[in-house]
C-alpha cells in the first residue's frame, strides 16, 4: 500500500490501548497501525498499563515502530478495587505473577454494586479522573509536535470531556469517536434525574462541539440526529468496526468434537443463560452428542455464568476461561465449528455492533448470533454467516445446535460467509482509509479517494 508523502499528525485520546486487551481497544490499535498509510502519523495520549483489569501485550505488535504515546495516571474505581484483599472479587491469571493479565473471573455482583455507588459521585463514569491527566499530557504533546487534528474514542465517555477541553483550549479539528453510544449504552443507568440531566448535557456538548461524530452503526447516529435534530447532518459519519487480514493468513484444522466457541465478555447485561438453557435441551435430546461436544467461552465474565453452568449440569461441557491474547483467540476462532454472538435483548442492545462479528465472519465459520434485531443481526444475514435468533428463545437455540450438530456429523461444511468480497469494506486498512479522509477534510485537504464519503447519504 502506498504511503502518501506529506504526513500530517493526529492526537488520539483512548483510554483503552495496548497493552490493554478487550475488542474495544483493537478498533483504536488498528487505526493506529493503518492511518500512516494514508498520510497521518498517530501521537497517542493513554493511561499507564495498571489503569484496567485485562492485558494483551500481544496487541502492541500492531503498533508502528516509533510510535509517540504518553501514558499518564487514571484513578478510577478498578484501580482502588486492586488493592483490595483478594482483589476485590477479580479471579488472577495463572502465572501472571501476581497481575490480572489476562482477564478472568469477577463477580458480577460485586462490580454491580460498585458501579452504582460509584455513578453517584463520579460523572460521567468511574475514569472521570484521566481527565486532567489526559488534558495536560496533551497540550504537552501539542507543544512539542506538530498536530493538525484532535480524535478522541470511547467508552469511556470521560475521554470525550477531555477532547472537548482541548477543542477549546487550543482550537483544533476534533473528531468524537463513539464506539459506544453514550446515554443509550447498555449499561448506562444514571442513579437520579439529576445525574441523567447532566450526563445528557455532556454527551450534547461533545456533539454539538465536535467536527465530526463518528458512529459505529447507522443505528447510532440515527439516534443522535434524533435526539439532536438541530445539527447538521454532516456532522455524523458511521465508520463501522472491522477486522485485519493480517491477522487470518494462517490455516488451522478444526478441533476434533464439534466445538462452540465465544471470545469477549460476559459482563454487564451481556451474559450466555438462553445459550446455556438451549444447549442443556440440546444434550436431553441428542445424549450422544454428549462425548462429541465442547463449549468455550474465553474471556472476562461475571461470575454468574459459570454459576448458571453447574446449575443446569454442564461443567463437563462448558468450560470457562480467561481472555486469550488476540492472535490465539482468532486461532481458536479458525479452529471452531460454531462461533457464538450474544447479546441482551434490549432497545439499547440492538445499537451495540460488536467487533467480533467481523472477525467471526473473517474467520470462515458459522455463526449463532442470540442478538436482537440491528447493526450485528443484519450483518450476519447480509454476509450469510450463520444463524441469526432475534428474540430470547432457547427452543430456537436447541433446534439450531442440532442442526450445525447434524451437518459435523454427515462432515457437511458448515462454514460462514461464502463470497469474501462481501466483506472487503470492513478490511481494517478500507476503514483507516475512510477515518483519514475525515481527518483530511478536517485539516482542509480534498480525500484522494470518495472512500471517505459520509456513508449516512443514502440513510433513509
Amino acid at each position: 500500500m502506498a504511503t502518501r508523502t506529506a504526513q500530517r499528525e493526529v492526537l488520539m485520546l483512548a483510554h483503552f490501548f495496548p497493552p490493554l486487551g478487550g475488542g474495544g481497544v483493537q478498533r483504536t490499535s488498528k487505526f493506529v497501525k493503518y492511518l500512516p498509510d494514508f498520510g497521518w502519523t498517530p501521537v497517542v495520549v493513554t493511561v499507564k498499563e495498571s489503569a484496567y483489569w485485562v492485558k494483551d501485550s500481544s496487541l502492541e505488535e500492531d503498533l508502528p515502530s516509533g510510535l509517540h504515546d504518553a501514558r499518564t495516571l487514571s484513578p478510577s474505581v478498578f484501580y482502588l478495587l486492586k488493592l483490595l484483599p483478594g482483589g476485590g472479587g477479580l479471579r488472577k491469571s495463572a502465572g501472571s505473577g501476581g497481575e490480572v493479565s489476562a482477564g478472568g473471573e469477577r463477580s458480577g455482583a460485586l462490580f454491580a454494586r460498585l458501579r452504582k455507588l460509584s455513578s453517584f459521585f463520579l460523572i460521567p463514569d468511574q475514569y472521570v479522573g484521566w481527565v486532567p491527566f489526559a488534558v495536560s499530557a496533551g497540550l504537552r504533546c501539542m507543544r512539542e509536535r506538530s498536530i493538525s487534528v484532535l480524535y478522541s474514542t470511547s467508552s469511556p465517555d470521560s475521554t470525550h470531556l477531555a477532547g472537548l477541553l482541548l477543542k477549546r483550549l487550543t482550537g483544533r479539528p476534533w473528531v468524537a469517536d463513539f464506539r459506544d453510544p453514550w446515554t443509550e449504552r447498555l449499561t448506562f443507568s444514571p442513579p437520579t434525574p439529576l445525574h441523567l440531566g447532566l450526563n445528557r448535557l455532556m454527551e450534547s456538548r461533545v456533539v454539538s462541539c465536535a467536527d465530526r461524530v463518528v458512529c459505529t452503526s447507522e443505528e447510532t447516529a440515527r439516534d443522535f440526529l434524533k435526539k439532536y435534530p438541530r445539527l447538521p447532518r454532516e456532522k455524523f459519519v458511521v465508520i463501522t468496526n472491522g477486522f485485519d487480514p493480517d491477522d487470518f493468513g494462517e490455516e488451522i484444522p478444526l478441533r476434533e468434537k464439534f466445538t462452540v466457541t465465544h471470545t469477549g465478555n460476559l459482563t454487564g447485561r451481556r451474559n450466555c443463560f438462553d445459550f446455556l438453557e438451549g444447549l442443556r435441551t440440546f444434550l436431553e435430546k441428542k445424549p450422544e452428542a454428549r462425548q462429541r461436544t465442547e463449549v468455550l467461552l474465553m474471556g472476562p465474565r461475571d461470575s454468574e455464568n459459570e454459576l448458571r453452568s453447574e446449575e443446569l449440569g454442564l461443567a463437563d461441557i462448558v468450560v470457562f476461561g480467561d481472555t486469550l491474547p488476540h492472535k490465539e483467540s482468532v486461532r481458536l476462532q479458525l479452529s471452531s465449528h460454531l462461533l457464538l454472538l450474544m447479546e441482551h435483548h434490549s432497545r439499547r442492545g440492538a445499537l451495540i455492533y460488536p467487533a467480533k462479528v467481523f472477525e467471526y465472519a473473517a474467520s470462515g465459520r458459522a455463526v449463532l448470533a442470540l442478538v436482537p434485531e440491528g447493526p450485528a443481526a443484519r450483518f450476519v444475514r447480509n454476509v450469510c454467516a450463520g444463524t441469526v435468533i432475534s428474540t430470547p428463545n432457547p427452543a430456537a437455540v436447541f433446534e439450531a445446535l442440532s442442526r450445525f450438530f447434524d451437518a459435523y456429523e454427515a462432515g457437511s461444511p458448515i462454514g460462514g460467509p461464502k463470497d469474501r468480497s462481501a466483506l472487503v469494506s470492513y478490511e481494517r486498512p478500507a476503514l483507516a482509509r475512510q477515518l483519514a479522509g475525515q481527518l483530511d477534510l478536517l485539516h482542509g485537504v480534498d480525500p484522494r479517494s470518495s472512500s471517505s464519503a459520509n456513508p449516512l447519504k443514502n440513510m433513509a
